[in-house]
């Protein structure tokens, strides 16, 4: 399955980098892109950072996607 999170403006992720994501590393899940306005960061780098208006694309089953979902929806520490 693909799910796309947009990285809203009080979400708490803007600013974050790509590593700080819940993906990669035994999470079921891979980072496929970032969607920034007019194109695509390819499997970007862990020290890409995040800005309000990206789109953050997830590869992976359903479980594994909706727990990192879940952990999207908190604003990180």
């Amino acid at each position: 399955m693909i799910e796309i999170y947009f990285v809203s403006q009080g979400s708490g992720w803007a600013g974050k980098t790509v590593g700080d994501l819940p993906a990669g590393n035994d999470t079921g899940i891979v980072l496929l892109a970032v969607l920034r306005e007019d194109r695509a960061i390819l499997q970007p780098a862990p020290s890409t950072i995040l800005s309000a208006g990206d789109k953050v694309v997830l590869f992976g089953g359903h479980a594994p996607l909706a727990a990192a979902l879940s952990k999207l929806a908190h604003t990180p520490h």
